[in-house]
């Protein structure tokens, strides 16, 4: 077993799939979604608030948050754009990424061999995008935990 195995085999315990498919679902396409322009430091306070220390990037217009843990790197990014709630995943062993990561889409695509278009969660206010940002900083949470737990399993 390798760290690519490991990350599906988690990403399978997950039902990531269907998780990014219900979160698509619940928080689709909106007719009164946020249009303006967002205020970084009310998402970075509120990334804050869930334990998080975010750092925006203005060029590519993305908050980023990078944990390291001995060889071991996630970095989680969300693109606000549009009401859009856009998000990448990156695992990485030794600064070379496994396997599946990257923006969601593309994960998905991985896991499926094809491209499906999944609907992406949208917001139409801070508390609602707090709230997209929870769920989704909670999975991300879970995923790093098994992750770390079958890896260390694997090393010993």
């Amino acid at each position: 077993m390798n760290y690519a195995d490991i990350q599906k085999s988690v990403l399978e315990e997950l039902d990531f799939l269907n998780f990014r498919k219900e979160l698509g679902n619940k928080y689709g396409l909106q007719a009164d979604y946020w249009k303006a322009p967002i205020d970084v430091e009310v998402v970075k306070s509120m990334l804050k608030e869930m334990g998080y220390t975010a750092k925006y990037t203005k060029t590519e217009n993305f908050f980023s948050i990078k944990e390291k843990y001995g060889d071991i790197e996630f970095t989680f990014q969300t693109t606000l754009k549009g009401g859009c709630v856009e998000i990448g995943w990156y695992t990485l062993f030794e600064g070379k990424k496994v396997n599946y990561s990257g923006a969601w889409t593309r994960i998905a695509m991985e896991f499926l061999g094809e491209h499906i278009p999944l609907p992406i969660p949208m917001f139409k206010n801070y508390e609602e995008l707090k709230e997209i940002l929870s769920v989704i900083l909670n999975k991300y949470g879970v995923y790093k935990a098994k992750f770390m737990a079958a890896a260390a399993k694997m090393n010993q």
